[in-house]
């Protein structure tokens, strides 16, 4: 715990000179932002949108939903979040979806799903107040057999695309407040400062093997632009990263915050790790 504390400490004076703003912490394994494919009754086809010319000559309205594709699910429950960049009514399988802000403009929607379990193809779709419309799909597996757990990684391996992880458990409220006050990390006068408390009493280390189309989601700072975020990798270029962490500016544009000491959310299928998202700590 000592070196983890020390490289974390090491990672935000790295980071420190360049920290905007930050997202808040968040359990669900969703994070980076992706932008997808909009439909639109006036469209061209791009390589990543498609999108319309409104009537009004404003820009081309675009679905922006938060998190990794595929969303994976053991029990059903899944969140939608996302932006509109204008002010829009959205919907997701048909059920509208909260607003949440709006700036300039645009709009900040979320709100929950329950499915059944197997593979979905979610509509989300967005209607200003002009009837235009923009129509972006989340992808969603629901298995009950899904394992997801936080974990602190321990080893990669390069070569036969492996992890080795140590399990950890995430406690925040009050269960987190007496975790922590029973294993003496606060007083028991004392809260958390930040809401969480990560547990670690087992040494058990599990090693799992990585599909090919996994998808690693670490947390990054952009010397002009956003910090923290997020950014997607591949497994090499994690590993690489895992092997020099101070590397990250030149191999990818990018400052990674936590330069590897964060724990991550792994989703286990079927003993193979199809999805791994680090988890932001302030």
């Amino acid at each position: 715990m000592r070196l983890r504390s020390a490289l974390l400490v090491a990672a935000l004076m790295v980071v420190v000179g360049c920290i905007g703003t930050t997202e808040e912490s968040s359990t669900t394994v969703l994070s980076t932002s992706t932008t997808l494919a909009v439909t639109t009754t006036e469209a061209e086809s791009a390589p990543t949108t498609v999108a319309t010319t409104s009537t009004t000559a404003q820009p081309a309205m675009l679905v922006t939903l938060a998190g990794p594709q595929p969303v994976y699910s053991n029990d059903g429950v899944i969140a939608v979040a996302g932006d509109v960049n204008r002010e829009a009514d959205v919907t997701a399988d048909g059920e509208p979806l909260a607003f949440v802000s709006a700036d300039q403009g645009s709009t900040r929607f979320e709100g929950e799903l329950s499915l059944e379990p197997g593979e979905h193809q979610i509509e989300v779709v967005a209607s200003d107040p002009q009837g235009n419309l923009a129509t972006a799909v989340l992808t969603v597996v629901v298995d009950p057999d899904l394992e997801i757990e936080i974990a602190y990684i321990e080893d990669v391996d390069a070569e036969d695309a492996t992890v080795t992880a140590d399990y950890v458990q995430w406690l925040t409220g009050p269960e987190g407040v007496a975790a922590a006050r029973e294993d003496g990390w606060i007083a028991e006068d004392e809260d958390l400062p930040n809401d969480y408390y990560i547990r670690n009493q087992s040494t058990r280390l599990r090693t799992f093997s990585l599909s090919a189309s996994t998808v690693i989601v670490l947390q990054a700072c952009y010397v002009e632009g956003p910090c923290v975020t997020t950014a997607d990798v591949d497994f090499d270029t994690w590993a690489a990263l895992i092997a020099e962490p101070d590397s990250a500016a030149e191999a990818v544009g990018w400052h990674w915050y936590g330069l590897g000491a964060l724990p991550y959310w792994l989703v286990v299928q079927d003993g193979v790790v199809v999805q791994v998202q680090e988890q932001y700590l302030p």
